[in-house]
């Protein structure tokens, strides 16, 4: 597969002002003039995740007693 092409006829949401890697949509008129083709020059390197210990996640502590029921409040009976 080379890239690919939606079939639509609607009219895009967006048709001006795209980041450089995108300027070819600019000005068409219907999504399936816009062509979204692979090229491995481009193509994103993601690298190898680190090696390094993540610390487990620390769970968050209920809320205290005094923050539901401040001292100048009566209990809710």
């Amino acid at each position: 597969m080379k890239g690919v092409r939606s079939a639509s006829e609607e009219t895009p949401l967006k048709i001006g002002n795209f980041p450089e890697e995108l300027k070819s949509f600019e000005g068409k008129k219907k999504y399936s003039e816009w062509l979204f083709e692979y090229n491995p020059q481009q193509a994103i390197h993601n690298p190898p995740p680190s090696k390094a210990p993540v610390p487990p996640a620390t769970p968050s502590s209920p809320p205290s007693s005094s923050r539901l029921n401040p001292p100048d409040s009566a209990p809710p009976f």
